[in-house]
């Protein structure tokens, strides 16, 4: 399940003996973990109902499982970054998987297990097929929020700040700021309190977001493109001060050039955006954002840059230009073009 049937199946009481929470959106992650809190521990008694552990081994997992709650319908035992859920190998990982994809099965209904990932668990593990085919677990997954989940999020956020978001200006914060939900509650309080008695966020005021590299290599092409090279450089100047290396913004670059390529070819075959925006694992916004930087390129020129991104990686691989000689090449050559 998503964390949205997560949260609507607490709301009207289902909670599972067993779950694993997994996945890289880590802040509403947290919000699910408090939820539960919220629903089983008893104010007051919290201490003695709930079990947080992190490097122990099965067992001492289900000890705390098998302890009863005191003046409360059930124990809450969170795991965090349990082993055998994690890539690579751990110690003694078949043995304390085999141990705990048993135990799934008999766990008490006094307990719920959270075993909790601080990112996304190895779906190719033992444990976690355990977790899939368990009668009495939940996989839960936290993954980036749509769109349309976003625009909520923000617009709840900004209402209790006495503030309004529009579903377009909430998708460019998301761009400018990235989609992590930790980095964006901190930029709804610089934006709200920005906005001064003002109720409605702008475009504006996303001014003030500093942002993320895969926006501003986004906004150095369209200046390439406008063969403004004085302002590209700039550009560059300011992420290499940032601590960005040139192998990394030459690997954004190359990604942004080869998704137009391919929105390219998928349009030709008159693909719908639902399609596109799925084979590509890009939002809404970003296809538009795309396809508004795509009407600049000729197909030629379009292939000749993405083959430029390519030659500029072959040139640092095989040791033939620096980092900072291939990317500074490939800005120039396109300025030249």
């Amino acid at each position: 399940m998503n964390h949205t049937e997560f949260f609507e199946k607490l709301k009207v009481g289902y909670i599972a003996r067993a779950y694993l929470f997994t996945g890289e959106e880590n802040y509403v992650k947290r919000e699910a973990l408090h939820a539960l809190e919220r629903r089983l521990l008893p104010e007051g008694l919290e201490a003695l109902n709930q079990n947080v552990l992190e490097g122990q081994v099965a067992d001492d997992i289900i000890a705390a499982c098998e302890t009863l709650p005191m003046m409360a319908e059930r124990r809450l035992v969170v795991v965090r970054d349990f082993g055998p859920l994690m890539s690579g190998q751990s110690r003694d990982e078949k043995a304390e998987s085999e141990r705990m994809s048993k135990y799934l099965e008999r766990l008490p209904e006094s307990t719920c297990l959270v075993m909790y990932m601080r990112g996304a668990a190895d779906a190719r593990k033992a444990l976690y097929k355990a977790f899939a085919s368990s009668k009495s677990a939940q996989i839960v997954e936290f993954g980036e929020l749509s769109e349309r989940e976003l625009h909520a999020w923000l617009s709840k956020r900004f209402k209790a700040l006495g503030k309004t978001i529009s579903p377009d200006i909430a998708a460019q914060l998301k761009f400018r700021a990235g989609a992590a939900l930790t980095r964006l509650s901190g930029e709804v309080e610089k934006l709200a309190a920005h906005a001064g008695e003002r109720t409605e966020i702008t475009a504006q005021d996303l001014e003030i977001v500093p942002p993320t590299l895969e926006c501003t290599v986004f906004q150095m092409i369209d200046r390439l493109v406008e063969r403004n090279g004085a302002q590209a450089f700039r550009m560059l100047g300011a992420m290499r001060e940032s601590g960005e290396d040139d192998v990394r913004i030459l690997a954004m670059i190359t990604r942004q050039m080869r998704f137009m390529a391919q929105i390219k070819l998928m349009q030709r075959r008159k693909a719908a955006d639902d399609e596109i925006v799925k084979a590509l694992g890009i939002t809404p916004y970003g296809l538009r954002n795309t396809r508004r930087q795509l009407r600049a390129f000729t197909e030629e020129r379009l292939l000749r840059a993405y083959k430029d991104c390519v030659d500029a990686e072959f040139a640092i691989k095989s040791g033939a230009m620096s980092d900072d000689e291939a990317l500074e090449r490939l800005i120039l050559n396109w300025l030249s073009a």
